[in-house]
């Protein structure tokens, strides 16, 4: 599946995806993946709903509860009812990213979900910070279509609006690895942002059990960093200068090839 989403992302299209009814932090696909914008949901109160599920890969929330919706009759006869669901969240965003690709067709899929996000309703966090229970925010359409025509949050390294990396990483044959994940601030050389994979751990005869490599660095101030895996060294940078871009995702893969025995040794005794 994860194959099929980069060829998209390629491709320029934008994957929405909901995050799950189980109402706990566990990863639901494809939500969970790469190049994916997870959506939450929310109650009529515009709380995280009862049922849905959050986590790292949950980039924005929208409606959730008690959606007006058709449902099949007999016969081919359309009927209406509410439903409620993070499945009924996930619409809302897919239609707020058709709208912003006909008003801006050349904008690419990095930029829609950005846009999507930089325009969110702030739900219990200050600064349009990422949290896991709504991302960055409550969906808003109008706010959406006007940031498109305008950005409304500055960018550069001074803006006080934080925003993320959020990606996968693999080595040279596409197997996710569940190494730290390390941002390191450009201008200070100082580590702001360690991402340590929950679901590593060593199995039998050494053998290093991951879920999928996916990992976020969240809620990094503006500027301009450099990402590492494992420790911070030249050998372990992968990504030498990207930027924060201000209360929105950064989407990534990070390669590493075919790690060394001396890093698979250093791994073993954290």
């Amino acid at each position: 599946m994860q194959l099929a989403l980069e060829q998209a992302w390629e491709q320029e299209i934008v994957s929405v995806a909901a995050a799950g009814n189980d109402g706990n932090e566990q990863p639901s696909y494809p939500a969970a993946s790469n190049f994916v914008l997870g959506v939450s949901a929310t109650d009529k109160t515009d709380r995280l709903a009862s049922f849905s599920s959050w986590g790292g890969d949950v980039g924005i929330t929208a409606p959730g509860s008690e959606i007006l919706s058709t449902v099949p009759g007999r016969n081919g006869d359309v009927f209406y009812t509410t439903m409620s669901g993070t499945s009924m969240a996930a619409p809302f965003v897919s239609g707020v990213a058709a709208m912003l690709r006909a008003i801006k067709p050349l904008a690419r899929n990095q930029e829609i979900i950005q846009v999507i996000q930089r325009s969110t309703r702030s739900l219990n966090t200050k600064n349009k910070e990422w949290s896991p229970f709504y991302g960055y925010g409550l969906l808003d359409l109008s706010a959406a279509v006007q940031e498109i025509k305008c950005p409304q949050i500055p960018y550069g390294e001074y803006c006080e609006i934080l925003g993320s990396f959020y990606g996968q990483l693999v080595d040279s044959d596409g197997k996710p690895l569940g190494f730290d994940v390390i941002a390191v601030d450009n201008r200070t050389g100082k580590t702001i942002r360690t991402y340590s994979p929950k679901s590593t751990r060593m199995g039998e005869e050494g053998s290093l059990s991951v879920a999928d490599g996916m990992f976020r660095l969240f809620n990094l101030p503006g500027g301009n960093y450099s990402i590492y895996a494992i420790f911070v060294d030249p050998q372990s940078r992968l990504i030498e200068s990207i930027d924060v871009v201000p209360g929105a995702d950064v989407y990534v893969k990070l390669v590493l090839p075919n790690p060394s025995e001396d890093i698979t040794s250093v791994l073993k005794k954290q």
